[in-house]
């Protein structure tokens, strides 16, 4: 929006909860003095701490950054109170528990398989209840609905907090997974031992998917 004079501007924003809309900045930049683009340039933007924070992970090389670090600290650029430190201690827990399940071993296969099962089917090991996907909001139309603290609590997911669950627990588990895109959607890729790639729908029991 340009606003060629001095004049009181409306900002109308949508589909933003009431918590989020309250802790939003708008910024007025002098487009003379400085070129919009510049202020995506980490060189000369704003010093934001949440960019920062953003930028200090992905300087790093590829296999040193934690998904899960890393999402719950973009999550907690979108809801302050994410707690770090609680979230990642919920994770390692998960990842504990799966180790002590029977299909758990050495192989690639043991150990997808007990992750599949730690997450999907009920048993004592989820407290009875299964993750499942969220029937309600099943785009995560509702932002909140897509952080992955609100999937570790209510276990109920949608196309983005359940294939990175997967993948944030996968990997600790020693799997070799990843992420990939499709239109609207985000699905797990896993490798085998024999270097074949799978594709898994992490919505419906991370079963194989073409």
């Amino acid at each position: 929006m340009e606003v060629t004079s001095p004049q009181k501007v409306n900002v109308v924003m949508s589909g933003i909860p009431q918590p989020f809309l309250q802790q939003i900045k708008v910024y007025v930049i002098d487009a003379d003095s400085r070129y919009p683009y510049e202020w995506f340039d980490a060189e000369k933007s704003v010093d934001l701490r949440a960019a920062q924070q953003i930028r200090h992970i992905l300087k790093r090389p590829e296999q040193d950054i934690d998904l899960g670090q890393t999402k719950l600290t973009i999550d907690k650029q979108i809801d302050p109170s994410v707690d770090l430190q609680v979230n990642l201690q919920k994770i390692d827990a998960m990842v504990n528990r799966i180790r002590t399940m029977p299909e758990y071993g050495v192989s690639s296969g043991n150990r997808l398989w007990a992750l599949r099962r730690y997450l999907y089917e009920a048993g004592e090991w989820n407290g009875f209840q299964p993750h499942q996907y969220d029937l309600d909001d099943p785009l995560g139309t509702k932002i909140n609905n897509k952080l992955l603290p609100t999937y570790l609590s209510s276990k109920k997911g949608n196309c983005v907090t359940m294939p990175f669950l997967f993948i944030i627990l996968g990997q600790r588990l020693g799997l070799d997974v990843t992420a990939a895109t499709a239109p609207v959607h985000v699905f797990v890729k896993y490798r085998d031992e024999m270097g074949a790639w799978y594709n898994l729908e992490a919505t419906s029991g991370a079963n194989p998917t073409p």
